[in-house]
């Protein structure tokens, strides 16, 4: 299970449809974050917080895949103005341009707080995002995926003008994803990445997957 810390990547990856992705963010770091809402550094106020989740992928004509593009991003956000958190999927260039497609759904409300668990399942030309157990987005993007090749984390806390924090709370800008089914284990690219098989999740070793920062 990669353990997604503030903006690091997993690279190098050969995740093959159909294949569902689960993003959790528990309600301990939800609660965390949300109690350093209103505290100042540097003279900014911390208004808000994200954690997000980036797909660069290969299209299926790309055998060597030696050019990732960015699909989609997922993120998990609060309102604070609103006493709200919202989910977020962005469709990116990969499907769409020149500008993003994204849809946004309410979460809860502050003081309803739970875990966050996001199934984002990619099936042929289908992309499909449920929130714990709401369906955000199901559409058929007229487009395929050969392999998921990296996942990145773009998590952080914000000051009301939307402008990073940067250094700030980082143990609680961290979440886990999962793939659930579809790992083709028997055509990884350019990395050793032992696998733990438990009922029919895989799980990746993520300390021993090669990870970059940045």
């Amino acid at each position: 299970m990669p353990i997604m810390n503030d903006q690091v990547s997993y690279t190098n990856l050969d995740i093959r449809p159909p294949v569902t992705l689960q993003m959790t963010v528990s309600k301990e770091k939800i609660l965390s974050a949300k109690s350093k809402f209103g505290q100042t550094v540097d003279q900014r106020t911390v208004d808000n917080v994200r954690w997000g989740l980036e797909i660069h992928v290969c299209p299926p004509d790309q055998i060597d895949c030696a050019t990732t593009q960015f699909a989609l991003s997922i993120v998990v956000s609060s309102d604070r103005g609103n006493n709200r958190w919202l989910i977020t999927v962005n469709f990116e260039s990969y499907y769409v341009s020149p500008a993003s497609a994204s849809f946004q759904q309410e979460l809860f409300r502050f003081g309803s707080e739970t875990d966050v668990n996001v199934n984002i399942t990619i099936q042929g030309t289908q992309v499909s995002v449920v929130a714990n157990g709401r369906p955000v987005v199901v559409t058929d993007t007229f487009k395929q995926v050969g392999q998921i090749r990296t996942l990145k984390a773009n998590n952080y806390f914000f000051d009301p003008a939307g402008a990073e924090i940067a250094g700030f709370g980082a143990s609680d800008l961290v979440y886990n994803v999962t793939i659930v089914k579809g790992f083709d284990v028997s055509a990884i690219l350019n990395a050793v990445i032992p696998l733990v098989v438990v009922t029919s999740v895989v799980s990746i070793i993520p300390k021993l997957i090669t990870r970059i920062r940045g």
